[in-house]
């Protein structure tokens, strides 16, 4: 989410920056992006989110919109699932979209947690549930890498090095979160028709614990994936017959393919139709 963007990627990097991020100038506030409702953000940790706000991940906004509308068109009464919700942006995009779908949000840092709280007050309409757990392939606790610089990069524990540790030099602050299964909140009475996965390197386990919702309902995905996961991703849901796209280009995957985008043939939307937003 232009993490990497200069100069702020550079302007992270400094001790005055850090200290700015701890200060009253940070404190989380409620900004207009052209969404239905307002969002709450910290003014520094999520300059490039208000600066750049249209240009963040145009296509896959312009994916989950189109395929949001096409399921309400098809009358389709699943939930729209956002794994890794962060601040809530596609959350709020879906919110913003359809006024009867129902949104099951996932985040377990207490930082965007906070914030997701104050967006989530402005919601009326009643739709949108806030999970403050982190999805994986078993219920307990876990190990969670926080990152406290952009809010965006904090994952569980594994033994690559945190975003920010490796990117930016700082050190990642490891805090106990509570896990679960995607399948525990699944049923005959809510299902999901879209998944958003942001989970950054766990999305394998993510989907480890949602084989039974998979077979299941069959869901759209959309997911990001770097190697070696995305190898693993591919595999697991290529055996349940799920066909693929690169989200980002809206065309076959490539090595370099990073956002994907996957649906089944007898998912909730026809083959045609995912022929048709893919090839508008």
């Amino acid at each position: 989410m232009l993490l990497l963007d200069a100069p702020l990627h550079s302007l992270r990097k400094t001790r005055f920056f850090k200290a700015l991020l701890r200060s009253r100038f940070n404190r989380p506030k409620m900004f207009e992006l052209g969404f239905s409702f307002p969002i709450a953000l910290r003014p520094l940790t999520h300059a490039s989110i208000r600066w750049t706000s249209k240009r963040v991940e145009p296509k896959i906004r312009q994916l989950v919109t189109d395929l949001i509308l096409a399921l309400d068109q098809e009358e389709d009464k699943g939930s729209f699932f956002d794994v890794g919700a962060n601040v809530g942006l596609y959350s709020l995009l879906v919110c913003s979209l359809s006024s009867n779908r129902k949104i099951i949000a996932f985040e377990p840092d207490p930082l965007n947690l906070e914030l997701l709280g104050m967006t989530h007050a402005q919601v009326t309409s009643g739709k949108w549930e806030l999970n403050a757990v982190a999805l994986s392939d078993e219920s307990g606790h876990s190990d969670f890498s926080q990152d406290e610089i952009t809010s965006a990069t904090g994952t569980l524990f594994s033994d690559e090095k945190p975003w920010i540790e490796k990117y930016l030099g700082c050190k990642a602050q490891t805090i106990r979160v509570r896990t679960n299964t995607l399948d525990q909140f699944t049923d005959s009475s809510q299902w999901p028709s879209l998944i958003k996965i942001d989970v950054e390197g766990h999305e394998s386990r993510v989907l480890n614990g949602a084989m039974h919702t998979l077979e299941r309902n069959k869901p759209l995905i959309i997911l990001e994936s770097f190697p070696p996961q995305k190898i693993q991703v591919i595999e697991k849901l290529d055996r349940l017959g799920y066909e693929f796209a690169d989200a980002d280009r809206w065309q076959a995957l490539e090595e370099g393919t990073t956002n994907l985008f996957a649906w089944h043939p007898e998912g909730p939307l026809p083959k045609i139709i995912i022929k048709r937003i893919l090839n508008p």
